[in-house]
């Protein structure tokens, strides 16, 4: 199902919080936010979004010595996995991730000694860490990241999310932050806001299940 622009968005949702003429508080500037946050949300939540999968895309050629790797260039949203190639395009060993708390304790500091390539890394911002320095028998391969993008930011203008059949979701989240802005000055509409999110939840573990099962029979059946 495509999704609607986001200006057909925007006045869906004013409309069904009943603030279509509200130039003060619930704004057509302040509802495009919220679909940005909403955006946001759901790429945090879902790892595995095909929408935004950059993968067998972008290589990164490694050299002797290397304990960390930049990847600011990439910004990605998820990493899926890192892997050492063996030529161009051909997958030789894959990296098994272990949490940054868990990578401190069991390799800092990093010892050079007996090493042959990385089997492990970690993330710390737009840093991955590898357990080893690259040996000079892995000088010159190339990495390659799988990972999922963030969603391009919402205008003021008819272009859709690139988050297929979210038009729901969106629409949701929304409305809970609207309810939320209300209820500040009126409490009634805490248990709207309270509701509404919980519809939203439901949806969000629905889509990412769905998605999940999309990128497996696309990358693992």
């Amino acid at each position: 199902m495509a999704n609607s622009g986001a200006d057909a968005l925007i006045d869906t949702i004013r409309i069904r919080a009943g603030r279509q003429n509200d130039t003060v508080l619930i704004t057509e500037a302040f509802v495009l936010g919220t679909l940005n946050e909403a955006q946001i949300a759901i790429v945090r939540k879902c790892p595995r979004l095909i929408d935004l999968d950059k993968s067998s895309t972008t290589d990164y050629q490694i050299s002797t010595d290397d304990t960390s790797i930049d990847i600011s260039t990439l910004a990605p949203a998820h990493i899926g996995g890192i892997w050492i190639l063996n030529g161009a395009d051909t997958r030789q060993s894959g990296l098994k991730y272990r949490p940054l708390d868990e990578f401190r304790k069991k390799y800092l500091p990093i010892a050079s000694e007996g090493s042959d390539e990385p089997t492990e890394y970690t993330r710390q911002g737009n840093t991955i860490y590898f357990n080893c320095p690259v040996s000079s028998g892995c000088d010159d391969l190339y990495l390659h990241i799988d990972y999922t993008d963030w969603a391009t930011t919402l205008a003021n203008d008819s272009t859709a999310s690139e988050l297929s059949n979210s038009d729901k979701g969106l629409i949701l989240f929304s409305l809970a932050e609207i309810y939320d802005e209300l209820a500040l000055a009126q409490p009634q509409f805490e248990s709207k806001a309270l509701k509404t999110r919980v519809l939203f939840d439901r949806w969000l573990d629905e889509y990412r299940d769905y998605n999940e099962m999309q990128l497996e029979e696309l990358y693992d059946g």
